[in-house]
C-alpha cells in the first residue's frame, strides 16, 4: 500500500485516526451517546433511567428506586429536552427534563415543572448485552422484578384435582398487571 518508510507512518496514522473514533463508535447503531441504563439522583431521591434512541423517535423511562413504578420518557424532537408521559411530547403543562451535561459516562440535567427546577444527575450502569434494549433490559428492570409472590388454590376440572397458581406481582405493578381479552 505505502512505499519503504512510509508504512510504519502510515499504520500509525490509521490507527490513531480509528482510536479517535472509539467513542462515537460505542454507539453507533442508534447514534446517541446518551443511549443506555444509568442511575443517580433526581434532587435527592435515587433513580434508575433508560434511554432509547428509534431512527424517527427518542422515548425512555425512569423510575424511583423507593417506589419501582415506571414514569415514561419522551424527546422532544431532536432536542436536549424530554417531556415525561407517553404522548403529546410538546405538551409544556408536563414534567421535563433539561439535559445539560451529555457523555459516555455522566448524564446531567434539570427536573423542571410548576415553576420549580430540581438538578438530575446521572452515570452508566454497566453495558448491555448485544441484542438487549435499554428499557426491557434486565439492568433497567432488576430492582422491579422483587416482591411479587404466588398463590396456590386447590381446583377441580373434569373430575380432576389440580393446584392452581397464581403470580401476584409487587405493588409496583398494580397499574399494569390486568390482562384485556377481546
Amino acid at each position: 500500500m505505502f512505499q519503504g518508510g512510509n508504512d510504519e507512518m502510515a499504520r500509525a496514522v490509521l490507527i490513531f485516526a480509528l482510536l479517535a473514533l472509539t467513542p462515537s463508535l460505542a454507539h453507533a447503531e442508534s447514534g446517541a451517546v446518551w443511549e443506555g441504563v444509568w442511575q443517580g439522583q433526581l434532587g435527592t431521591q435515587p433513580v434508575r433511567v433508560c434511554l432509547t434512541k428509534r431512527e424517527s423517535w427518542s422515548f425512555g423511562a425512569y423510575y424511583y428506586l423507593k417506589h419501582l413504578t415506571p414514569i415514561p420518557l419522551r424527546q422532544i424532537e431532536n432536542s436536549k429536552s424530554w417531556v415525561e408521559g407517553s404522548s403529546a411530547p410538546k405538551d409544556s403543562s408536563k414534567p421535563r427534563w433539561d439535559f445539560e451535561t451529555i457523555s459516555e459516562s455522566i448524564l446531567t440535567a434539570a427536573w423542571k415543572a410548576n415553576g420549580k427546577s430540581v438538578p438530575i444527575r446521572l452515570t452508566r450502569m454497566s453495558a448491555l448485552a448485544a441484542a438487549e434494549q435499554p428499557c426491557g433490559s434486565d439492568i433497567f428492570n432488576a430492582p422491579r422484578v422483587k416482591g411479587g409472590h404466588i398463590v396456590s388454590k386447590q381446583a377441580r376440572l373434569d373430575g380432576r384435582t389440580y393446584t392452581n397458581l397464581t403470580y401476584v406481582p409487587g405493588p409496583q405493578f398494580q397499574a399494569s398487571r390486568s390482562i384485556a381479552s377481546h
